[in-house]
């Protein structure tokens, strides 16, 4: 009968264990979540962040942005990243575009005026495509329609030319071409700043890990993202995502070094680490990344096989990677993600050509003549100085220009 008893208590104590195992860290955030969501008391949701602070230090995981977001403070510094760099280059392109704009625009409006008043024709005419002339302008403007508004800079910059304008002709010239520049690298940055290949990229190289929907956004793949999302949950403590690595069927040697690495990763926190070895050797085989070979290198030590952990450690300072600061887990390898693609502004080059062939085809056919310009056309504001080629007010627009929306971006930013 005591024989039984003792049975039956080693048979609680078991259960007790398997009920009582360590949650993973992904179980641990959903529990956070869970305990805010019901107003759990402060002492709770402080016990939940100590077992998610001493989980994190066993996994790959750097950083849990949303510790900071579920508990309304900092609870985690979360380091600046190629996010934080693209959003302050934004913040200089835009207030250069728009003063570009303006600039471009004031040069356009009395470069159209000018040419036209020196045109061979009636004067009825000339006044009807004066109007219309300024009219396009100002609605391709702003309505941002690109491909017109720079065919128009290309016409411009060859009129000013043809009415001897040179200075007004290379300013054009110089400051279309950065317009150019600065509206494709604005669309550029927006594009790859929202792009979940980038997110993605920056998440996992930031934090270790990234939720399933961006994987699933950045990865369309089907292997590259169904490998992705078992190496995610390896990442958070999900070690029974393994047993879904033999479902995949790769062929593709980076794909089948991360599959190997991360069997070598379950391995070695199950302390097989002979069989760790085993599969980090195969992943060596298939990438030979920092990754591995840091692997491979704990994984000698934790075998006291300290000859061959010694000449993976002189391979990897080689490499000028310190592991002075090594983490006491394997780390694992995500899958990288393809780059967002880079829009070349064809368009705007192609319209801003054929506004110059336009130009020159239609000064060609038309003509233009010597004749004095109308002093009414003259009492337009800043026409004398256009007319006499002093360009000292249109460079104050554009300084000033830039000033404002520079301001302007501050304080948007700061509400």
């Amino acid at each position: 009968m005591k024989k039984w008893w003792i049975l039956l208590a080693l048979l609680i104590g078991l259960f007790s264990f398997s009920k009582g195992e360590a949650s993973s860290l992904k179980e641990l955030l959903n529990k956070l979540e869970d305990n805010i969501s019901k107003g759990a008391p402060p002492q709770v949701i402080e016990k939940n962040l100590k077992e998610i602070e001493n989980k994190k230090a066993k996994y790959p995981i750097y950083h849990i942005p949303e510790l900071n977001y579920l508990m309304n403070k900092e609870v985690e510094k979360i380091p600046n990243t190629e996010i934080s760099l693209i959003k302050k280059t934004l913040f200089y392109v835009e207030p250069l575009k728009r003063a570009l704009k303006a600039t471009i625009f004031l040069f356009l409006f009395y470069t159209f005026i000018f040419y036209s008043q020196h045109l061979k024709i009636d004067p009825e005419k000339r006044k009807y495509l004066t109007l219309s002339l300024i009219l396009v302008l100002t609605l391709l403007t702003l309505t941002n329609f690109t491909a017109g508004y720079y065919f128009l800079c290309g016409a411009g910059t060859l009129l000013a030319l043809f009415l001897k304008k040179r200075r007004a002709a290379v300013i054009l010239f110089l400051a279309s071409l950065l317009s150019i520049f600065t509206v494709g690298l604005n669309k550029n940055l927006f594009n790859y700043v929202k792009s979940p290949q980038f997110l993605y990229t920056v998440k996992v190289n930031r934090d270790g890990y990234a939720p399933p929907y961006l994987i699933s956004s950045a990865l369309k793949e089907p292997n590259y993202r169904k490998l992705e999302l078992i190496t995610n949950d390896l990442a958070l403590g999900e070690i029974r995502s393994a047993s879904k690595l033999k479902s995949i069927k790769v062929k593709d040697p980076y794909l089948l070094g991360i599959l190997y690495n991360d069997l070598g990763y379950t391995y070695f926190l199950k302390e097989n680490y002979r069989k760790a070895l085993e599969f980090f050797k195969k992943a060596k085989e298939h990438i030979n990344s920092p990754e591995v070979l840091f692997n491979l290198y704990i994984t000698y030590s934790s075998l006291l096989m300290f000859e061959e952990a010694n000449r993976i450690k002189e391979e990897l300072l080689s490499k000028n990677i310190d592991i002075s600061k090594a983490s006491p887990t394997p780390l694992l390898i995500h899958v990288k993600a393809q780059e967002p693609e880079i829009s070349i502004p064809y368009l705007s080059v192609i319209s801003y050509t054929l506004g110059l062939l336009l130009a020159f085809t239609f000064n060609r056919l038309v003509g233009l003549n010597d004749r004095r310009i109308n002093s009414e056309v003259l009492q337009i504001l800043g026409m004398t100085s256009f007319a006499n080629s002093k360009y000292t007010v249109f460079i104050l627009v554009f300084i000033l220009s830039l000033i404002l929306n520079s301001i302007l971006g501050k304080l948007v930013c700061s509400t």
